[in-house]
C-alpha cells in the first residue's frame, strides 16, 4: 500500500532519509504534558486507496530542562487503518543538526477524534540533546518524507 503525507501550516515537505524505528516504552518517554497551541504543526498520513487519512497529528519541538524535547498528539481517523497507522508512527524519527536524536513517536498523546486535537494535551519526551541558546529547528521524518520546523 502506498501513502501520501499532507502537511499544513508553516512546514516544508521534502525528500528525506529512511530509518528503522527503535521500539521503546510509550509511557517512560513522557516527561511533560503541554496544551496544544499555535506553535504546533499539523500533518496527516493518507493511504492512496482511502478517502480519509489514517491519522492526523500535531507536533512541535520544545526545550524542557535545557534539553530538546518533542511534543505531539495524534488522532487515528480511520479505524480500518489503525494498525498500519500505528506502524508508521513507530517509524517516525527526529533529526537535528544532521543527526537522528529521537526515534518512534508512539509516545504522542492520543486524541479521541480529529476535532479534539487542539484540546488534548500533547505528550512531550526529551531527546537528551542539550538545546542551543539560539533559535533552532528540527525535522520530523517518516519513511521517505521529511517535515522541517
Amino acid at each position: 500500500m502506498t501513502y501520501a503525507i499532507r502537511v499544513m501550516g508553516a512546514a516544508v515537505l521534502a525528500a528525506g532519509l529512511s530509518m528503522s524505528a527503535a521500539a521503546a516504552g510509550d509511557r517512560e518517554k513522557v516527561v511533560q504534558k503541554r496544551p496544544v497551541d499555535a506553535q504546533f504543526l499539523r500533518a496527516e498520513l493518507s493511504f492512496d486507496d482511502r478517502p480519509k487519512p489514517g491519522y492526523v497529528l500535531k507536533w512541535r519541538e520544545a526545550v524542557i530542562d535545557g534539553k530538546i524535547a518533542i511534543c505531539g498528539v495524534v488522532a487515528f481517523t480511520d479505524p480500518q487503518l489503525l494498525s498500519q497507522s500505528k506502524s508508521v508512527l513507530r517509524t517516525v524519527f527526529i533529526q537535528y543538526d544532521g543527526a537522528v536524536i529521537m526515534r518512534d513517536m508512539s509516545f504522542f498523546a492520543r486524541a479521541q477524534s480529529e476535532a479534539r486535537l487542539d484540546t488534548t494535551h500533547a505528550n512531550c519526551a526529551s531527546t537528551g540533546v542539550t538545546a542551543p541558546r539560539q533559535p533552532f529547528g528540527v525535522s520530523l521524518h517518516w519513511w521517505a518524507k521529511q517535515v522541517k520546523v
